[in-house]
């Protein structure tokens, strides 16, 4: 059993399929790109009927910081006069400063962790259309050991003893950094995240690890099709030393600017299909299936992830 502790560090950082509608949750320097404050809430169930497998849940919300107050609802912006709402352009030109923050609870086999963070950006225009994002995150993080999710084959394992006296949780401060360069069609983005490289003290040489930077580079063109269709390329790259590189390659089609739908490609991984809109002038929704294509096909029926997302402002 010991020895399946030290594949834990393969598996530090959240991974989420729909990454395109919520930079935030890897790059601090996301925030704020709107004017309203983005709200959302997420649930991620990875390989559905595989015992044990990677859950996790999240809320995050965070929002440019301005003077004066703004209309809850935008009329303008209402599919035909009323209905769903369009999102808003992305604007730029100006000085701005972004605040944020999130909760993660993650959950894969017995280990557990719940992780706070808070986040601040500034955006600096650095030409016609185009402004420039940095962004830095810092948060408490708790890293548990459940017992009552161990199935030993000899109870009487003494590394294992030993492992359970010596505790089975610790928290640590965590920092992550980013940045983002981005228009009304295009955005570009750099973080990284666990900058402090904290070792996680698990009692016994064997499952003690330290916990690896993670690198994420991203990027994404707007193309109008239509006055009414768009599609979005984009990608995610993914890599921490010494795992491989991951990369999600996906292809977004919104229509009229409130409902859309897409696929992600991530390598030797899944094929991912998901859709969305904006329900109303407040509420969104998305929802995407991971289809596993790698060697963990056979033995799950695919993941699923929900968002709920709730705007308030302009």
């Amino acid at each position: 059993m010991l020895g399946a502790l030290g594949s834990v560090s393969a598996q530090q950082q959240y991974q989420h399929s729909q990454y395109q509608h919520n930079p935030y949750l890897f790059n601090p320097a996301a925030s704020g790109i709107y004017e309203y404050l983005d709200i959302s809430a997420g649930l991620r169930q990875q390989w559905v009927g595989f015992k044990n497998a990677p859950r996790n849940f999240y809320i995050s919300g965070h929002t440019a910081l301005s003077r004066g107050s703004a209309p809850l609802y935008n009329p303008s912006l209402r599919v035909g006069g009323r209905g769903p709402s369009r999102t808003p352009d992305i604007k730029t030109g100006k000085l701005k400063h972004a605040v944020g923050g999130s909760i993660f609870a993650d959950e894969y086999g017995a280990f557990k962790q719940l992780n706070f963070q808070g986040t601040y950006s500034i955006h600096i225009p650095v030409m016609r259309g185009y402004n420039l994002s940095a962004g830095l995150g810092a948060g408490f993080s708790r890293f548990r050991f459940d017992q009552n999710e161990v199935d030993m084959l000899d109870d009487n394992d003494a590394q294992y003893a030993q492992f359970m006296a010596n505790g089975t949780a610790q928290g640590y401060i965590n920092l992550n950094a980013g940045l983002w360069f981005y228009s009304n069609e295009l955005f570009v983005g750099y973080s990284s995240g666990e900058l402090l490289k904290t070792l996680l003290w698990l009692g016994v040489d064997h499952t003690n690890f330290d916990l690896k930077p993670h690198h994420f580079i991203t990027a994404g063109y707007h193309i109008p099709v239509s006055s009414e269709f768009t599609l979005t390329p984009s990608v995610l790259a993914k890599f921490m030393s010494p795992a491989p590189l991951s990369l999600d390659i996906t292809m977004i089609g919104t229509y009229d600017k409130w409902i859309w739908g897409g696929f992600t490609y991530r390598h030797q991984d899944a094929i991912i299909g998901m859709l969305g809109m904006n329900i109303n002038d407040m509420f969104k929704f998305g929802y995407s299936y991971d289809l596993s294509i790698s060697k963990m096909a056979s033995f799950n029926r695919g993941g699923h992830e929900i968002v709920l997302g709730l705007t308030l402002g302009k």
